[in-house]
């Protein structure tokens, strides 16, 4: 009987008795007592306050793509109704709310690293004992057992790439587009898994070659099957990335307070937010000027002008007594597009190369710069509103619309064109400096006026932004406009990664 024990012990793989060890070793150490803290946690703050705007659709920008707070959203939606539990480091869950659920999701996907990682190891060819060691480590890392108990996306991830990793090495096309797809999922968590995604190119060029080098299959076979591997390493990723960000774009559909850092052409795509009145701007139209570009510190800036003065005396002993015209990052009050001469021109296009004149709509100032210096920069003009009433030649108020981006077509549209604005009576353009107002500026932006060759760095380009009723689409165009909408999104979160490592770059 002894015998017989021993030798079914020697049968047994002790590898998958080592694994099964581990992995319950694993989901103890994860799992257990997820309740405590019974309280918001470091990165559960970030998390759970962005991930509560889906409940109001409202559009958002987050530093990361959005896959991991859509999963959260669908699986948990109660949690994220009350915005004020994920305020502050610290405070407790409300009774009725148990921590434990929604801390689950990163606790199970924690502890499927570990039988993940050995197959990976086994898969990529070492000895069962080298795939133990890997799932010991995963199993005993501090870093990985802490980031699987509170609700984070480190654990998605990871599960993800090693995923991706274990299916690549597998010598089958179809396995090879599992793996494909799951970078993509893991690009959908956090782009710093584009590192791996580079790296299943390279895999995918490596498998191209050895299948076209084969001379057991004809070169017509090897070099599309090459292909396959290749187009399938580049498309699937991307298009997996598309899906989850339209979904996101999908979600959250109407107008927010991120969206002032997209382009005027996606706010338009948003509810609420800016709609074509029409397709052309014309003379008696209402509308915002935006400068078109990133213009730091806010990324964008809207035209706007207050009641208040400059001060009659700067620093430097300069002074002014025009009414302010300033940059500001959010939707500034409108301005009235009118005809210097014709007063009742109404409904006429403007096209480029026409007359106009801008009416600040809050205090009816009319747009005009002189002959003084600009509050900051010194060697540019002034720009400032003054009352229409009091013009002593209609030229000092009077600006030449220039429409850049014509494409034969002169109208100035909508959203669409971008605008140069030169003032009649001294040829100057109207730009944004980039620099910050003093004090009484209340932190806005310094807009001013100077010659075309000497902008240098100043944004001088606009367009204009109107809110009318919305209208029907076509099918085609509601299409082009969302895969628009999904790059331009990607494009935005992928220059915010850039320059949160550049900023902690700076620290260091």
């Amino acid at each position: 009987m002894l015998q017989k024990f021993m030798d079914y012990l020697c049968k047994i793989d002790h590898g998958i008795v080592g694994i099964c060890f581990l992995t319950v070793v694993g989901m103890y150490s994860r799992c257990c007592d997820l309740h405590y803290p019974n309280s918001v946690t470091f990165d559960e703050v970030h998390y759970g306050s962005v991930t509560t705007l889906y409940s109001s659709q409202r559009f958002h920008i987050d530093k990361q793509p959005p896959l991991f707070r859509l999963l959260l959203f669908n699986l948990f939606p109660n949690y994220f109704s009350n915005v004020s539990m994920w305020e502050n480091i610290g405070k407790d869950f409300p009774d009725q709310f148990s921590p434990q659920a929604i801390r689950l999701l990163p606790a199970i996907l924690g502890t499927l690293l570990i039988p993940t990682a050995y197959g990976v190891v086994l898969k990529l060819g070492f000895t069962v004992e080298a795939a133990l060691l890997a799932a010991i480590l995963v199993t005993f890392d501090n870093a990985l057992v802490i980031q699987s108990r509170f609700m984070v996306a480190d654990s998605l991830q990871l599960i993800l790439v090693l995923l991706s990793i274990f299916f690549a090495v597998i010598k089958s096309w179809f396995c090879f587009v599992l793996s494909s797809i799951f970078i993509g999922l893991a690009m959908s968590v956090h782009l710093s898994s584009l590192a791996l995604w580079i790296v299943i190119i390279m895999l995918a060029l490596s498998k191209a070659w050895e299948i076209c080098t084969d001379r057991k299959v004809s070169l017509a076979h090897g070099f599309g099957k090459g292909c396959l591997y290749i187009v399938s390493s580049i498309l699937v990723p991307i298009f997996v990335l598309l899906m989850c960000t339209t979904v996101h774009l999908k979600s959250v559909n109407l107008s927010g307070p991120h969206d002032i850092l997209m382009s005027s052409t996606f706010q338009a795509s948003l509810d609420g937010g800016l709609k074509s009145n029409g397709s052309i701007v014309k003379y008696g139209s209402v509308i915002r000027l935006r400068a078109t570009g990133d213009i730091p510190p806010y990324g964008s800036c809207y035209l706007n002008s207050i009641a208040q003065i400059y001060p009659l005396t700067h620093e430097d002993g300069r002074g002014s007594s025009g009414q302010q015209v300033v940059g500001c990052s959010y939707k500034a009050s409108s301005w009235n597009v009118l005809h210097p001469t014709n007063f009742g021109s109404q409904n006429m296009e403007v096209r480029d190369g026409d007359f106009i004149l801008l009416i600040h709509s809050n205090t009816n100032g009319t747009l005009n710069t002189h002959d003084v210096a600009a509050p900051v920069s010194k060697y540019k003009q002034e720009v400032s509103c003054v009352n229409l009433n009091e013009m002593h030649s209609p030229k000092m108020q009077t600006w030449k619309v220039h429409v850049v981006n014509t494409n034969g077509n002169k109208a100035w549209k909508n959203l669409h064109s971008k605008v140069l604005f030169e003032h009649v009576n001294t040829g100057f353009y109207l730009v944004v400096t980039g620099n910050t107002l003093p004090e009484w500026g209340l932190g806005s932006l310094e807009v001013a006026t100077e010659g075309l060759d000497e902008t240098g760095d100043c944004a001088t380009e606009w367009n204009a932004e109107t809110i009318p009723s919305s209208k029907k689409t076509s099918s085609y165009k509601i299409i082009h406009e969302t895969f628009n909408n999904v790059v331009e999104y990607l494009v935005v979160l992928h220059c915010d990664m850039i320059d949160a490592i550049h900023l902690c770059s700076c620290r260091r």
